[in-house]
């Protein structure tokens, strides 16, 4: 959540997206976690402190390596029973960045490294109907990282870096 190089990557798959709506005029970013029930973060779970660090860090990156100012929300999904969950959910951001003024909205899971069902089901089909049915014009979501070779990097650089610290500690204690 807090490695450069992550937000670097989801920073540049933004970017990505960005480039492809760049005709488009009132363009919004949508940064999507997964939601958890309030009482784990009263309870002192760091999740949604750590999602927003991976978004600082992805805002960093974006503002960077681009000049267009790209409003933004963060937001969460997959909510489900009668229990109170972390948001706003998805549907509520979207709701604001329409009474915004954004037509076009790139949605950008921060907390997914991988396609799965909420990904290409939640976000690609329900989300995606729902925005256009709300009046977006465009909704993209951006690539998300599955084995890319910028992500098997980043990871082989975190195993490396971890291992090199305990070989060091195991160097001092011996």
């Amino acid at each position: 959540y807090d490695d450069p190089d992550y937000h670097a990557a989801l920073g540049r798959r933004i970017l990505a997206c960005r480039e492809r709506l760049a005709r488009e005029e009132g363009v919004g970013l949508l940064l999507v976690a997964h939601s958890v029930p309030e009482r784990f973060v009263l309870k002192g779970d760091p999740y949604v402190e750590q999602v927003e660090k991976t978004v600082t860090g992805i805002l960093d990156v974006l503002e960077r390596e681009t000049s267009a100012h790209l409003p933004w929300l963060l937001a969460y999904q997959s909510q489900v029973g009668p229990i109170r969950w972390v948001g706003p959910t998805v549907e509520q951001a979207l709701e604001a960045m329409l009474g915004d003024g954004l037509r076009s909205v790139i949605v950008a899971p921060v907390s997914f490294v991988s396609d799965h069902l909420e990904t290409l089901y939640d976000i690609d089909l329900l989300y995606r109907r729902r925005a256009i049915e709300m009046g977006f014009e465009q909704f993209e979501r951006t690539e998300s990282l599955n084995s890319s070779d910028d992500f098997v990097d980043l990871l082989a650089g975190l195993v490396i870096n971890r291992f090199e610290e305990a070989l060091s500690r195991s160097e001092k204690n011996e």
